[in-house]
């Protein structure tokens, strides 16, 4: 438990001059940028440290979990972006309550979504969602 408290606490130490440095130079983009590394290099370390630790052997679950995760996490993200892109067209001109709908609806459509696609890859993660258990591999 107290693995990734710890890297990731050292991992916010070496990122805040990260994040003062690309942000001078760079600004907001630069701000984002030091979040994707420092993200990145916090993850890295992570399973550095788990596969010295457990080895590969998780590995398999992990990725089938993260592809599932990620076709659904695409599908829903898409989605989602028409329903709010056909909701609020240009959105600095689509005013208070459009967007309000839009982020109404765009939350819906994107949970919806994610839920249907999940279902439709027989994710077991979904089971966790509801409160299930997921049985031991």
């Amino acid at each position: 438990m107290w693995i990734p408290v710890v890297t990731g606490t050292i991992g916010t130490l070496i990122g805040i001059p990260l994040y003062v440095w690309l942000f001078d130079e760079l600004g907001a983009p630069g701000m984002a940028l030091a979040s994707t590394l420092a993200l990145t290099a916090y993850t890295l370390i992570l399973g550095a440290i788990w596969h010295r630790t457990v080895g590969t052997g998780e590995l398999r679950p992990l990725l089938a979990t993260a592809v599932r995760s990620l076709a659904a996490g695409g599908a829903a993200a898409a989605l989602g972006w028409l329903a709010v892109s056909a909701l609020t067209g240009d959105v600095a001109t689509a005013g208070f309550w459009r967007s309000l709908a839009a982020l109404l609806v765009g939350g819906l459509v994107v949970t919806g979504s994610f839920a249907a696609v999940a279902r439709l890859l027989r994710s077991p993660e979904l089971d966790g969602l509801r409160g299930g258990r997921r049985p031991p591999a």
